[in-house]
Order: structure tokens, then sequence, then C-alpha cells
């Protein structure tokens, strides 16, 4: 049933429900030794069907807008699963071969999985962690800050913990890698520094600095 007229027949039984309670009312006050307009008991009746007819109409109702939410959730699910395997496609586009040659189809298979797998906490984290990143690269490179201050030192803590967040385990050495590929790989050089040139360095010398 769809949930507007579910609400329109529950108004309209309302009303009537209103109107047979003001009848009862009215015929069960008769004086003794006058007969009522109605019989009462006709109208108990026909209350009491009333009001079995709207309890039904309320489950059906509750059954209607829970399985909107049902949809709606997994239309959310849906979507959110689009958007995890178009990050793995462009990633496979952009970075595939590469990633390929130097670490091997199964560690480059394996982080794609990881992806896919990656809960909407998870991946929510994920990002936040990344915009955070970016932020505190770009002040920190306006200040001039050095990467062994201790902006330098909070970036590659936060980055560590962009790495692990979906639950790889963490190896220092292929965290200063990854941070190396910032600045040897014009791709990533290029992401860092879209607003404030000199972050990827940053961010590669903070985590050479920081992890050991």
């Amino acid at each position: 049933m769809k949930l507007a007229n579910a609400l329109s027949q529950r108004a309209e039984l309302q009303t009537r429900i209103h109107q047979l309670e003001t009848r009862l009312y009215n015929n069960a006050q008769v004086q003794e030794g006058e007969s009522p307009a109605e019989d009462p008991q006709d109208l108990l009746q026909e209350l009491e069907e009333d009001y079995a007819r709207l309890e039904a109409l309320i489950r059906s109702v509750r059954k209607t807008i829970s399985a909107q939410e049902r949809k709606e959730l997994m239309n959310d699910q849906e979507k959110f699963e689009a958007l995890k395997q178009r990050a793995v496609a462009w990633h496979e586009e952009t970075y595939g071969r590469e990633a390929r040659e130097k670490y091997g189809d199964r560690e480059v298979d394996a982080a794609q999985n990881t992806m896919r797998g990656l809960t909407q906490e998870q991946y929510r984290e994920w990002t936040e962690l990344g915009q955070k990143i970016q932020e505190r690269l770009e002040a920190a490179v306006r200040a001039s800050l050095s990467p062994e201050s201790e902006a330098g030192q909070e970036v590659a803590a936060l980055h560590r913990r962009w790495l692990t967040v979906t639950g790889n385990p963490y190896d220092p050495a292929k965290h200063r890698g990854i941070a190396a590929l910032y600045v040897q790989d014009p791709r990533f050089t290029a992401y860092y520094d879209k607003a404030v040139p000199g972050c990827a360095r940053f961010l590669c010398e903070a985590v050479a600095c920081w992890v050991k």
C-alpha cells in the first residue's frame, strides 16, 4: 500500500470513529422510557469494527515505512559499493601498471580487495584523514616549517594512520617507500601540491625523519 493512500484512509477512519463515538454517546444519554434514535449496540459494533480497521491500517503504515527505510538503506549501501568500485578502477587505470611492476599482482590485488571491503565508517575516517593530512601539509609549508618539527611529526603520524585504517599491517619500510613515491612520481606530486607547492616533499621528508 502506498503511504499517501494509507494515511488518507487513516484520516477518514479517524473522522468516522469520532462521529460514531459522538452518536453512541448521544444515544446512550436517552432518558429512561424513551427510545434512542439509533441502537447503541449497532453503533458499538460499527465502532469496534472501525477500531479494528484502524489498527490494521496503522500496522500496514508501519510496514510500509519500515520497507521504505530498508530500501533507502539498501540504496545507500549500493551507492557506497559503487563508489568503492570506481575508486579501485581509477587506481588501477592510473597507477595499476607501475604498482604491479613494483609490488606484484598479489600485493595490488590485496590492496584493492581491502578497499572493496571497507565499511562506511572506515571509508569516512580514511577520507577525513586524507583531508586532514592535506590541510596540515599546506599549513606547514605556508609557515615555512621544517619536516623535522612537531608539525612534521604530526603529519607523519596522520599518514601512518591513513595507511592502516583499512586494517593493513604496518611496515615502516613500506611507509617510507610510499612517501618517497610522492616526489618520484609527478602524478603524486601534482596531487599533494595542487594548492601549495612543496607539500609532497614535506610529507616525504617528514616520514623519512619520523618513521624508523
